[in-house]
């Protein structure tokens, strides 16, 4: 099932609205909202892409980043890079640290997040404010970039796997 995102206001659906195709092939589109029909982008009985392309264009939803059910652990790091165990009760600060993506399924992801967070501490600290925000990212050890790059990849692989 596609998903297209409003580019112009139409009828029954704003500017952002989101949108799925019709699951009978009519070229009907829904508001993923609450299912209701908002009719049918058509010329004839042949979807017209040129219209619909001033008015729509693909949309593809953020992938859930994981997260634990209610009572169970997961690990987040403090502000000294130090890695906490704890549970999610979907309280203030669990959901603090989900949102702000300092929430991970396993201890080894959240020790490469630290690794990369500490580097990048490392860089920041050691690096004037006028490299920092004008020079090209060459001033970036390859080791930072390499330790961004194995978290990266360990995060996505955690939300995968869920």
């Amino acid at each position: 099932m596609k998903q297209y995102k409003v580019l112009k206001d139409l009828i029954n659906a704003p500017v952002g609205t989101i949108l799925r195709d019709g699951d009978n092939g009519c070229n009907t589109l829904y508001l993923v909202e609450n299912s209701s029909n908002i009719g049918r982008i058509v010329d004839g009985s042949q979807f017209n892409q040129s219209i619909a392309q001033k008015f729509i264009e693909p949309y593809a939803p953020e992938p859930k980043h994981w997260r634990a059910r209610k009572q169970c652990s997961y690990y987040f790091i403090d502000n000294n890079c130090i890695i906490i165990r704890s549970r999610d009760d979907h309280e203030f600060y669990d959901n603090l640290r989900y949102e702000s993506n300092n929430y991970f399924k396993s201890q080894a992801t959240a020790e490469l997040v630290a690794k990369a967070r500490k580097l990048e501490l490392e860089w920041l600290h050691d690096t004037d404010a006028f490299s920092q925000r004008y020079c090209a990212p060459e001033g970036i050890t390859s080791n930072l970039i390499d330790a961004m790059d194995e978290a990266r990849e360990a995060v996505l692989e955690d939300d995968s796997n869920e």
